[in-house]
This record gives structure tokens, C-alpha cells and sequence, in this order.
């Protein structure tokens, strides 16, 4: 966790600069045991909640959302983190109040783009597996 939030730091908190950006795609990997992606995104969420402004925090949000929705266990990801978020942000409530409006808006947008690294044709798939709907 300390890796992902020095790159928080000297990305500025930005997901779209480097080196965040990388960094995030980690939430993607398959290879990564879902707990394991789970414990690091909700760190991360909380580690982000502390410093920067709330467009960056909420950008950060659903960055992670999009990488953790990608993968083929999308679904159960996020519902571990909307579990472990509360846990993860400790006595910061109003932040994780916050970032589970974030993750409900995004769950129920009508359509999500997943960014990725490589395009294929399942990402719509996966955005609508990943909604509640």
C-alpha cells in the first residue's frame, strides 16, 4: 500500500497522470487474489480521502472501481469492497460515506466505460455485469 500511495502523491493525486495511472492498472491483474485487490483499493480509497481535493478522490474511486470491474470476478470485488470500505476508513466516516455514494453512483450508471490497457470486446460486458441492474 505504501508503493500505491507515494504514487498518489507524486501523481498529485491525479489517476490520469503517471505515476497513479500504473499503478492502478495493478487492480486489474488477474493474478491478484481478490481479497488481497479488495484490502489494497479500500487502503488506497482511505489513504486518498485524507489530502486531496474531492474531484481527485472521487476520480481515484472509480478509477479503481473501472480496474477491479475488469477482471473476471468483477462483481464479487466490489462487493467485498462496499463491505470492507467502512473497516478500511476507521473513524473517517464522512469519507466513507462519500466514497460509497461514488461506488453506488458508478454501480448504477446506465453504461460504464472500463478503461484498459487493451481493448477487447468483453468490457461492455463486464460494465454490465458489474451494475446492479
Amino acid at each position: 500500500m505504501p508503493i500505491l500511495a507515494k504514487a498518489g502523491e507524486l501523481a498529485d493525486w491525479n489517476p490520469e497522470h503517471y505515476p497513479l495511472k500504473q499503478a492502478l492498472e495493478v487492480f486489474a491483474l488477474e493474478s491478484m487474489q481478490i481479497a488481497a485487490a479488495v484490502g489494497l483499493a479500500a487502503g488506497l480509497m482511505s489513504r486518498a480521502y485524507k489530502d486531496p481535493l474531492p474531484e481527485s478522490r472521487q476520480a481515484i474511486v472509480v478509477r479503481i472501481l473501472e480496474r477491479l470491474c475488469s477482471r473476471s470476478q468483477g462483481p464479487t470485488a466490489l462487493q467485498a469492497l462496499r463491505k470492507f470500505l467502512i473497516v478500511s476508513f476507521g473513524v473517517n466516516v464522512v469519507g466513507a460515506q462519500d466514497a460509497l455514494q461514488v461506488i453506488d453512483a458508478w454501480l448504477t450508471a446506465p453504461y460504464k466505460v472500463i478503461r484498459q490497457a487493451s481493448y477487447t470486446n468483453r468490457a461492455p460486458l463486464r460494465a454490465k455485469l458489474c451494475s446492479r441492474s
